[in-house]
């Protein structure tokens, strides 16, 4: 499966951000002006119940180490491995790694989509492997805002979205639930990455640094096309 170039940094992925500030004054994000038809973005039409969030395979899960033992020598071409992540130059190589995962996990393998991201900052083209679980724990048509901005710290175009909270800073039960649901997939999941996905497409894989309250998040790496077509297809309504 091929995907998209959006967002690692040399040595990890991006944080996902939306954490508590303790009260300090946060610098304005700056809105960008989107004109952009996300048809033409993606390639294809998405609407809101095509961006998900699902889990990664844990890299320190008892599966991760049956297949890192199981696989004695990494093929020729790898970058490195260190329990986490598998970097190599071609992703033809990751075959070898496909094969030996599915084995060790067994029935669970059909759970898991083998998916990898390109890593920027490079001269040579480096890609990251990951196994995404299939399992949607959220999705676009429980987000409620969402925006495309310039942050303020890095100059960078970020999407902002909110899960299940309304833009005039009511909540109904349903929408309370969302947002707590996303406090609960945030909580459970500190110090490791999750998967962002659009029509299965990863868009980014972000370490989760703090539970997430109110629903926010906020996601760094995208292109200003990137971030503007998918604000517009978490705007679209039924």
């Amino acid at each position: 499966m091929k995907t998209k170039s959006i967002l690692l940094l040399v040595v990890s992925f991006f944080a996902l951000s939306g954490c508590h500030h303790g009260g300090k004054s946060v610098p304005e994000d700056k809105p960008i002006e989107c004109s952009v038809n996300p048809d033409e973005v993606f390639g294809t039409h998405y609407g809101p119940q095509d961006f998900q969030i699902h889990n990664i395979l844990d890299p320190v899960s008892a599966e991760w180490s049956v297949y890192i033992t199981w696989l004695p020598m990494l093929p020729e071409g790898t970058v490195s491995q260190d329990g986490r992540d598998v970097i190599v130059s071609d992703t033809a190589l990751f075959a070898p790694f496909i094969d030996s995962l599915m084995w060790a996990l067994g029935e669970s393998a059909a759970n898991y989509t083998f998916s990898w991201l390109p890593l920027e900052d490079y001269e040579e083209p480096l890609y990251r492997f990951m196994a995404v679980n299939n399992e949607t724990l959220l999705d676009g048509t429980s987000v409620v805002e969402s925006s495309a901005v310039i942050s303020p710290y890095t100059q960078e175009p970020v999407l902002n979205f909110v899960f299940g909270m309304t833009p005039n800073g009511g909540n109904s039960p349903q929408k309370d639930t969302i947002a707590q649901r996303w406090y609960l997939i945030t909580n459970e999941n500190v110090g490791r990455n999750i998967a962002i996905t659009l029509g299965r497409r990863v868009l980014s894989a972000p370490m989760v640094m703090c539970a997430i309250e109110g629903g926010k998040c906020s996601v760094s790496g995208l292109t200003e096309a990137e971030a503007c077509a998918t604000a517009a297809i978490l705007s679209q309504k039924d």
